[in-house]
């Protein structure tokens, strides 16, 4: 019997943490801060797994009018929900993604920052704003918005949750096996029912 206990920190938190060596595991949305404690020597490379890949979707109220992306940059359109960009990759990745597309000028002044995902999705939800960008993972399966769509390379790149065992892991045997537990078949189940994707093993 293993007896897990978590801590969620934001991005660049949890490189901070992870330095610290003071977690067995990390669980990263995204492999940036995992990829620099690799190339820093503080994770064991043969347990740093990407799990499954995620998206990053625009919705917006049922009875909305955006369709697409460059919607938003339209008079139509006046608040945007995305998570905290300083506490979220989400968020973070929203920025990068509407920069990317060219529209964060217009796009920039209307947007109002969720605490949390579930903050965004109840803005959404109420109508209160007219669009928001969230993980395809958090909102598989809703009826409470729609879903308009997923950004897709070249304006966003999959989200690859990944997984790593700290170097000077205190329990490295129970972070092992629980990183072999996350990339066994019934998880990837599980994960693919949430709307993630699993990479090719």
């Amino acid at each position: 019997e293993v007896t897990i206990r978590t801590r969620f920190e934001p991005p660049r938190r949890l490189e901070d943490r992870a330095r610290e060596l003071r977690d067995d595991l990390i669980l990263s949305a995204g492999a940036f801060e995992t990829d620099i404690l690799l190339r820093e020597g503080h994770l064991v490379p043969e347990f740093t797994v990407v799990v499954a890949l995620d998206r990053l979707v625009l919705c917006a109220p049922n009875f909305g009018r955006v369709h697409t992306p460059h919607d938003l940059a339209t008079g139509a359109v006046q608040r945007v929900a995305i998570p905290d960009p300083s506490k979220s990759a989400a968020g973070l990745m929203t920025v990068v993604a509407l920069n990317t597309i060219g529209i964060w000028p217009a796009v920039g002044p209307k947007i109002v920052i969720g605490k949390t995902a579930l903050e965004v999705e109840d803005l959404i939800a109420a109508g209160s704003v007219e669009a928001g960008f969230l993980y395809l993972s958090d909102v598989t399966g809703t009826k409470r918005f729609r879903i308009v769509g997923t950004l897709e390379r070249p304006y966003s790149e999959p989200i690859a949750w990944t997984a790593a065992v700290t170097r000077k892991a205190d329990h490295a045997e129970a972070a092992r096996a629980f990183v072999l537990f996350l990339k066994s078949p019934e998880t990837g189940s599980l994960l693919e029912e949430m709307g993630l994707v699993l990479p090719l093993r």
